[in-house]
């Protein structure tokens, strides 16, 4: 469980894992059959029972598999050029969104460690997809060297029959693993592509909810100023019905009653002012 999760997570690793130990055994087998000529793998004795037209078939479906894997190589560019273009889309419309919300620390690191792992695992992919084609390594085809053809026009019938399946077998062999190398390029692309569309994924559905939480917040904040502004505006009403009524009320003390209207005056213009600033709130 934890090697498909570090599979998942770095696919990088279990990719060049993978191609050491072909490599491996490419340069074992060729240094077998080069000590010695009657050297059979298990792949290779499996030749020994079928005919040299038989064996030529098995061949030439290596080399066909070859070819269907690097149109698959060649069809992770255009993968690779559409990935890019819609995350960095997807990317500018996301950070669009970030700046509405409100700034916290944690929620943003959490997003930043995820947008680079995106890149790294966008970058990763279009690296191998071009290095699939390019790298000499997995562009190499074991076949017959004019060495081979010259051998074999020297023996008889019989025995140019039997080596011809033995370097059949040997190339066959050898092509196989070949494509698997290559194989795990193409994979190793497509997995890091899809863990860029994933991560991408995770960054889009949390700021998404940051978002809608961050709008009911603001339309909660917004609902409880205009209450406010109502309940100012309702004792503003009030203060100033007062001041009528006391100017309609006859006074004995005109002091008293003079201080008494200032007072209301300067309590209507603290709440005016009060007012003005929630406003431009």
């Amino acid at each position: 469980m934890i090697k498909k999760i570090l599979n998942w997570l770095f696919p990088i690793v279990f990719m060049v894992s993978a191609n050491k130990k072909l490599n491996n055994e490419i340069e074992e087998l060729k240094a077998k059959t080069e000590q010695d000529d009657d050297y059979l793998s298990e792949y290779m004795e499996d030749f020994q029972s079928i005919t040299t037209e038989e064996a030529k078939n098995l061949f030439d479906q290596v080399i066909s598999t070859r070819k269907t894997i690097e149109e698959k190589a060649k069809g992770n560019i255009l993968i690779v050029t559409i990935a890019v273009s819609v995350i960095l889309g997807l990317t500018g419309y996301l950070f669009g969104m970030q700046d509405k919300i409100n700034s916290n620390f944690a929620l943003d690191s959490i997003l930043a460690i995820l947008f680079s792992l995106c890149l790294v695992y966008l970058t990763m992919g279009s690296i191998l997809s071009i290095a699939t084609l390019n790298r000499g390594e997995l562009n190499q085809t074991y076949d017959f060297s004019s060495a081979d053809y010259k051998y074999l026009s020297s023996l008889e019938d019989d025995q140019k029959e039997k080596e011809t399946k033995y370097f059949l077998s040997k190339y066959s062999e050898l092509n196989i693993k070949v494509n698997l190398k290559i194989n795990n390029y193409v994979s190793g692309t497509y997995s890091f592509l899809m863990n860029s569309l994933i991560t991408l994924c995770i960054i889009g559905v949390i700021s998404c909810i940051l978002y809608v939480f961050q709008t009911e917040k603001d339309n909660k904040t917004e609902t409880e100023l205009e209450e406010q502004q109502t309940v100012l505006e309702d004792i503003n009403s009030n203060l100033i019905n007062i001041g009528k009524n006391i100017k309609d009320v006859d006074q004995n003390d005109e002091e008293d009653y003079n201080d008494l209207l200032e007072l209301l005056k300067e309590t209507i213009n603290i709440f005016n002012k009060n007012m003005n600033q929630e406003g431009q709130k």
